[in-house]
């Protein structure tokens, strides 16, 4: 049993949470007040509860990408899918990532066909409009030992027939792999790197059927693992087929004449040979194009975050999808549907936001503390001691190994009771212990208190670095939580290249936070959280050297990173190249470490 499965128990008994829950097992909507925090983990418990389709809806791509990362943690990487945003657009030169439109039909498909999985996806990665489902846009090429090739649902392919579906799904031919999105195919074996993998895969043929399917390294070709079955999904959203491309021609005839962008869609269409920017023709091949929503059945839930904020992400990112379709000759209208129009589907609602938004309408209220541990280990220890006292079922999340040793000698020093509930020694126990503190190797990112659940989180992290629970004293946060100052140079993740003024403390919604003022190029500003440090790193340049400063709301930084990857991802296959021949040369076996040297280490 998973660690969310056994803290699911507490929120059950919790008489706020049965209401909630029990409107929900009901096939009632039902809105939740409760602090941003504890969301994730709150969506994970309702799901290890009840298991079903779910599409999670948060405003802005980074709250997205934090929010399915905190539920990872909980539910694991294969439950939780992200459906990101296309930041290509049909009008202009830059084409789709293969990645990110591998993700997105996989995350479809998923949704579609009823499988277990969370969704999350911001507003404005829900604004593109997609081929209706009856089409099957997202279904996924699947290879598996032993048997043919085949589109899942349709009919086996012949060896022939694979590479042509690889190529009508986006895929290019390029004779040696170039990263995703490419395949190599010759003698009866075909190289293909999937959109949405870290590693390609080998498929070897006999004759039209699979007689092996493997997992390698792009440069060598050497066999990573085995694989039973594996699906490769598109990296087109829109394909079009026979009938779609003759309604597309009938409905391009007209406007064509008066529009030069059209009259080359129509050239494309009438010539049978479709280019990367075949989303365009989405509008003229259907009536009726789809959303999100049209995929999800009923038996799915979405799960709506901040529905105001919600809905001000969707509206601010199709203003400015407008604003770039301007003097293009593709309305936006027909490629992207408007804010006050988006279709979350048909099904069960299930909404989260703050309890101190005016005029809310809420169903239960859960207010959620801090775990209050940061800044020496007394007020760890003491924390710990003062919930298992009063009867909480606390949970103390360290993962690395020599800390939880180390963690549990404190503890049991201080005569406070611990009982290890391990994941990696083959799941937990259905029911976590209440007034004792619950270690384990679980990681979680960040602790919560639930008072009225009697539920505690508290994760080694809080105390804002391991450094500080070595002194007695406060130190200042910028000295135990992370290599750099006020003054240097940062690099953000998402953001690039920054100025780090000074750490200041804000107000936001009757919560005050410590934040990261990191200033950019053209004067703007971004307050980061001190709880995402983790994506925050010193800028590591010629000593003396000042770096330019990256534009926020641009694509510098994108195309500064997409080089990095190119360089750094050639360096990873040399070096595999290179451990892979001394992996072959015959080593040298030392003796046993002897007493003294582990007295000594």
């Amino acid at each position: 049993m998973r660690l969310i499965d056994a803290l699911a128990y507490p929120l059950a008994e919790c008489e706020e949470f049965a209401q909630f829950w029990g409107m929900l097992d009901a096939g009632q909507d039902a809105t939740c007040g409760i602090a941003q925090s504890a969301r994730p983990f709150v969506v994970a418990a309702r799901f290890a509860r009840c298991p079903q389709p779910t599409l999670v809806v948060v405003p802005g791509e980074d709250a997205a990408e934090d929010f399915a990362r905190n539920l990872a943690a909980y539910l694991g990487r294969d439950v939780v899918l992200r459906f990101p945003e296309r930041r290509d657009y049909p009008w202009d030169e830059r084409v789709a990532d293969a990645p990110v439109c591998a993700a997105r039909l996989r995350a479809l498909h998923s949704l579609a066909s009823e499988r277990d999985c969370v969704v999350v996806a911001s507003a404005r990665a829900l604004l593109r409009k997609l081929m209706p489902p009856a089409a099957c846009p997202h279904a996924p090429l699947v290879v598996e030992s032993d048997a043919c090739a085949r589109v899942e649902g349709s009919q086996d392919l012949a060896y022939d027939e694979f590479i042509r579906t690889l190529e009508r799904f986006g895929y290019v031919n390029t004779h040696e792999l170039e990263g995703p999105g490419t395949f190599a195919a010759g003698g009866g074996t075909v190289d293909v790197y999937p959109g949405d993998s870290a590693f390609p895969i080998r498929v070897d043929f006999f004759g039209d059927e699979i007689e092996d399917v493997r997992r390698i390294v792009a440069s060598t070709g050497q066999t990573i693992s085995r694989l039973d079955r594996f699906e490769i999904y598109g990296l087109r959203e829109v394909v079009a087929t026979k009938r779609a491309s003759a309604h597309a021609r009938d409905a391009l005839a007209k406007p064509a004449l008066s529009n030069p962008v059209l009259r080359e869609l129509l050239e494309e269409v009438e010539s049978g040979v479709t280019g990367p920017h075949s989303d365009a023709l989405l509008p003229y091949c259907y009536d009726a194009p789809a959303q999100v929503g049209d995929y999800l059945p009923k038996s799915a839930m979405t799960v709506l975050v901040e529905p105001r904020s919600v809905f001000d992400d969707a509206l601010h990112a199709f203003d400015d999808i407008s604003s770039r379709a301007a003097g293009t000759g593709m309305p936006a209208e027909g490629l992207f549907v408007e804010a006050a129009k988006m279709d979350f589907g048909a099904c069960q609602r299930a909404t989260y936001q703050s309890i101190m938004r005016v005029g809310a309408k809420l169903d239960i209220e859960m207010p959620v503390q801090r775990t209050g541990v940061a800044g020496n280990a007394e007020k760890l220890y003491g924390r710990l001691r003062s919930l298992a006292e009063t009867g909480y079922t606390t949970v103390f999340s360290v993962p690395n190994v020599r800390a939880r040793q180390d963690m549990k000698l404190e503890l049991v020093d201080r005569n406070i009771p611990i009982v290890e509930v391990l994941d990696s020694d083959g799941g937990i126990a259905s029911r976590l212990t209440t007034g004792v503190v619950n270690v384990t190797d679980v990681e979680v990112g960040l602790g919560l208190v639930l008072p009225k659940a009697k539920l505690a989180i508290v994760s080694l992290s809080d105390t804002q670095g391991a450094s500080a629970l070595k002194g007695g004293k406060r130190v200042d946060v910028t000295e135990i939580t992370f290599p750099f100052s006020p003054g240097d140079y940062v690099v953000h993740a998402a953001h690039g290249v920054a100025f780090f003024r000074d750490l200041v403390r804000q107000d936001v919604g009757g919560v005050e936070r410590d934040y990261l003022l990191l200033e950019y190029a053209e004067d703007d500003k971004l307050y980061v959280p001190v709880e995402q440090l983790d994506r925050v790193t010193r800028y590591v340049g010629p000593e003396g050297s000042s770096p330019r400063l990256t534009r926020l709301n641009t694509s510098d930084w994108s195309r500064a990173v997409t080089r990095a990857r190119k360089a750094s991802k050639k360096l990873a296959f040399d070096l595999v190249d290179v451990y892979a021949r001394r992996s072959a040369a015959t080593g040298y076996a030392f003796s046993p470490d002897t007493p003294w040297q582990q007295q000594m280490e």
